[in-house]
């Protein structure tokens, strides 16, 4: 059944990716976002912050609001952290109370991160594993679960928590994989970066995630919080080997051996949760990078 699909922050990565899967599968696409509108064939788009003015200006009532606007930065929240809240926290709280005041009925679907439980043991972590978050970036996303918990339990709201882990695919232009593919191609000799190497990441890929989106999408229960990741854990530096080896590089590679602040050493994420409601993710990392590194190759 067609469905009024709302996603904020649809200029960003995950947002346009959304929007076009969406798109194609007969839905009606509405976005707020920032600057030109990326996506073309949403029915309407409104370039501005997220806010219960821009929401009611609309006009719309909406089945699903996928709310990937806000900050993924944990260096921008160390650096600006009442931006940070004002875009994790405040922008959450204005959709929260949109939806209480004015369409009760929609499913929110509120990306989140691993970041609200801190530093863990390496090892895979569930979604009950309780921890303290050692950024602003992880205090306000867990601020803002903690928000989506209480409008559920308090106006009976239908609210679904996905925690990214490290999503990638075709259009990012940031994090790891942008900053390795970019620096080997530019034929840096070392090529260095920070930590020392041994961090492990879980990496998943976008459309593995798109295909959860809809799983969720179809969720009777009214409020759930699930891991998104590929249940596999990868230490950084293989990863930037896996890189180094695809683009044909014959550079040195170092790291400087330096904690990121922050940025807690191991994310691993349990997905047992998510496959018992059908969905498992089916792109293997290197896979996943062979058609990344080509889509590079095009616009380097």
């Amino acid at each position: 059944m067609k469905k009024k699909i709302l996603i904020t922050g649809i200029n960003g990565f995950i947002g346009q990716h959304c929007a076009d899967y969406f798109k194609k599968s007969g839905n009606i696409i509405f976005g707020i976002g920032h600057g030109v509108i990326k996506q073309k064939d949403s029915h309407q788009y409104v370039s501005a912050d997220v806010s219960l003015s821009t929401l009611l200006n609309m006009q719309q009532s909406f089945d699903v609001i996928i709310h990937c606007a806000g900050s993924g930065s944990v260096g921008y929240s160390i650096n600006n952290p009442k931006g940070d809240y004002e875009k994790n926290v405040g922008a959450t709280k204005e959709v929260l109370e949109y939806m209480r005041l004015h369409n009760p009925n929609a499913k929110l679907i509120f990306l989140s991160s691993p970041a609200v439980v801190g530093e863990q043991p390496q090892g895979p972590i569930s979604e009950e594993c309780s921890g303290q978050p050692v950024s602003p970036y992880g205090h306000n996303k867990k601020i803002a679960e903690e928000m989506c918990l209480k409008y559920f339990k308090e106006h009976g709201l239908n609210i679904n928590i996905l925690r990214m882990y490290s999503v990638y695919g075709i259009g990012l232009t940031k994090q790891l994989l942008w900053d390795a593919s970019n620096k080997f191609l530019n034929s840096q000799n070392p090529v260095k970066f920070f930590g020392t190497g041994e961090e492990t990441r879980d990496f998943i890929h976008i459309k593995d995630v798109l295909k959860m989106m809809s799983v969720v999408v179809g969720l009777k229960s009214k409020f759930e919080i699930l891991n998104c990741g590929s249940g596999t854990s990868y230490q950084v530096q293989n990863v930037v080997y896996m890189i180094k080896n695809l683009l044909g590089s014959l550079s040195e590679v170092e790291f400087n051996q330096q904690v990121n602040k922050g940025n807690p050493q191991h994310y691993w994420a349990d997905i047992s949760k998510a496959q018992k409601l059908g969905w498992t993710p089916e792109i293997l990392l290197m896979d996943g990078l062979k058609e990344y590194i080509q889509w590079i190759k095009t616009i380097a």
